[in-house]
Formats: structure tokens, C-alpha cells, sequence
């Protein structure tokens, strides 16, 4: 053979020292060349494949023998930056997989023990975003009055006229209570205050308040 890889000239060798009458073996490894100085070992790539052969001297000893020309190595090129950059990935991942491996009961444990003030801030978290629902929902100290007055003064002088809410909003009152009155007018004026102090925040001037009280007068009086 003139020219080929180590696979043929190593097939080729096996078979023609078994027809001279020497057992042959047919061997695949790695021809290894490059040393890596930071983990002081030798490095095999995938380039770095090779077959030889071992050939029985007739005297008790198997002998290593490598036909492929000896200049294979002057065809091989230095690893790249990127291939040095992926060697030392590879390396300390290596290290830290060997380590967790050596130290499994150790992670273990730590990964049980950091679950427990995992779980105490989560149940920290969750009652204290529980606990102003719970204020919230106690119908016994919600007082709407105390907070809007003019809803109790629309309530006094419309139940003294026998016109009660039945469970309804304000504006869906008012809207049943323009069907009953005559006085639609001053029923949107009084709407209109109630609203812009209940949902503006707003507080009404000693005008609009007297305006407000003397409209409640006139729809209690039927005007």
C-alpha cells in the first residue's frame, strides 16, 4: 500500500503475518501525543484513534508493532484556543462531578437543611399576606358610615320617606328610586356628590355640602 490510514495498513500487516505463520492481532486505541501541562496528563481526542498490531514471535512473546509510516503525527495540528478554552471546561467540570461524587451525603444533607428556612420564609410570606384579607373581611368593624356621612344622611332621609335599599348598590338604588319620585333632577345632583366624595376622594365645599343637604330636603318634602 502506497498511501491509506492505520486501519488498512494495520489489516493488511495482520493478514500477511498469519500467512507467513505468525498469530497476528488486530489492535485499535489511541496514539497519544499531546500533554496538557495544567492537569499534567496526557489528552486523546478523537483524532488521536489508531490502530497496530501484535504479532506472536514463536519464542512466548507477543510483539507490539505499528506499520503506519511514523510521520502521522506531522499531519496533526495544534489544538486551537476554542479546543484549550473547552479542555478546561470539560477538566473542572470533570473535578466537580468527582467531587459531588466523593461527597454525596454531604450535598444531600446540605440540600435538605437549606429546604427548612426555604419553607419558614414561605410560610412567613403567606401569613402575612393572609392576615390583612382576613381584617379586610371582617364585616364587624366595616362602618361606611364612618367614613362617608353623607351615606348615612341619604339613607335617614329616604327610609323616612319608606324608600329602603333591598340589597342593592347605591346606583342601582337610585336608578329604582327615579321610577318612584317625580324629582329626577335633584336625584342625579345628589348621585353626583355622593359619587365624587365616595370614589374621588374628593371633600366637598361648604356649598356643594349645603347644596347637597338642601336637595335631600326638597326630595324628602316632594318638591
Amino acid at each position: 500500500i502506497k498511501q491509506g490510514h492505520c486501519e488498512l495498513f494495520a489489516t493488511l500487516s495482520c493478514l500477511i503475518y498469519r500467512r507467513l505463520g505468525f498469530p497476528s492481532r488486530y489492535v485499535t486505541g489511541y496514539y497519544i501525543s499531546e500533554y496538557n501541562e495544567f492537569e499534567e496528563k496526557y489528552i486523546g481526542r478523537k483524532k488521536d484513534r489508531h490502530a497496530w498490531i501484535f504479532v506472536w514471535d514463536n519464542k512466548g512473546n507477543w510483539r507490539e508493532f505499528d506499520p503506519t509510516p511514523p510521520d502521522i503525527t506531522a499531519f496533526r495540528t495544534k489544538p486551537s484556543f476554542f479546543n484549550r478554552i473547552y479542555d478546561l471546561i470539560s477538566y473542572l467540570y470533570y473535578k466537580a462531578f468527582m467531587f459531588k461524587k466523593d461527597n454525596n451525603d454531604l450535598f444531600r444533607n446540605l440540600l435538605l437543611y437549606s429546604l427548612i428556612p426555604l419553607g419558614l420564609f414561605l410560610l412567613y410570606r403567606i401569613l402575612k399576606d393572609v392576615k390583612p384579607y382576613k381584617q379586610k373581611d371582617s364585616r364587624k368593624n366595616i362602618n361606611p358610615y364612618k367614613r362617608i356621612p353623607e351615606l348615612k344622611i341619604i339613607d335617614e332621609k329616604f327610609r323616612s320617606k319608606g324608600l329602603v335599599p333591598e340589597n342593592e348598590t347605591v346606583g342601582n338604588w337610585f336608578k329604582r328610586l327615579q321610577n318612584i319620585l317625580s324629582d329626577s333632577g335633584n336625584l342625579n345632583k345628589i348621585k353626583k356628590l355622593y359619587y365624587k366624595k365616595r370614589y374621588g376622594e374628593y371633600k366637598l365645599r361648604t356649598e356643594e355640602k349645603k347644596d347637597f343637604l338642601n336637595s335631600l330636603e326638597r326630595v324628602k318634602k316632594g318638591e
